[in-house]
């Protein structure tokens, strides 16, 4: 199955292989996941408190129907509990996303931009919300979710395979 997915399914910005991922990957994430077409979902669900981000996987989208696939430890954050507000206020955003962008040249290693500001958000703040919140590598971070290079690695990997079998957008809960 590995050669069918290289190259990856074109979407915005993840024509290409990342540069710094083990093919290896590849193979322990489809076993784990084991997809059919068509069918994977894959859902994100970040806890800042807690400091972690956490990857199921299932057929549905329905609660209880799916598995736990990974945790991921943040590797950095800043801000307090509390929804983002405005522009350069340093916290991560809280509400429903999904994956909007695959950045595989990011300075961050990898990163996975969601679509903050939303339309809650900007009720909240319609003059300097801010912009640009990535999931990415690394172990810096401003108002953005870091959970380190190996990390990521897997993370974007899952998110591609999902792209790959059908699933149009990868929704991202930050609570």
């Amino acid at each position: 199955m590995i050669p069918e997915l290289l190259p990856f399914y074109p979407y915005k910005g993840s024509d290409k292989i990342p540069h710094n991922i083990n093919a290896e990957v590849y193979l322990q994430l489809i076993a784990s996941i084991e997809p059919q077409e068509g069918d994977l979902r894959l859902y994100i669900i970040v806890d800042k408190l807690k400091q972690e981000l956490s990857v199921f996987a299932g057929t549905t989208l329905k609660v209880g129907l799916e598995k736990k696939v990974a945790t991921f430890a943040f590797t950095a954050m800043s801000g307090t509990a509390g929804p983002k507000v405005r522009n350069n206020d340093g916290q991560i955003p809280e509400g429903f996303y999904y994956i909007t962008h695959f950045n595989p040249d990011s300075k961050y290693h990898l990163s996975l931009r969601i679509n903050y500001p939303n339309s809650c958000d900007l009720r909240r703040n319609s003059t300097d919300p801010g912009g640009d919140i990535y999931i990415h590598g690394g172990e810096s971070s401003a108002g953005c979710i870091a959970i380190g290079n190996e990390n990521m690695e897997r993370l974007y990997v899952m998110v591609q395979v999902a792209k790959y079998f059908g699933q149009e957008r990868v929704g991202v809960t930050i609570v």
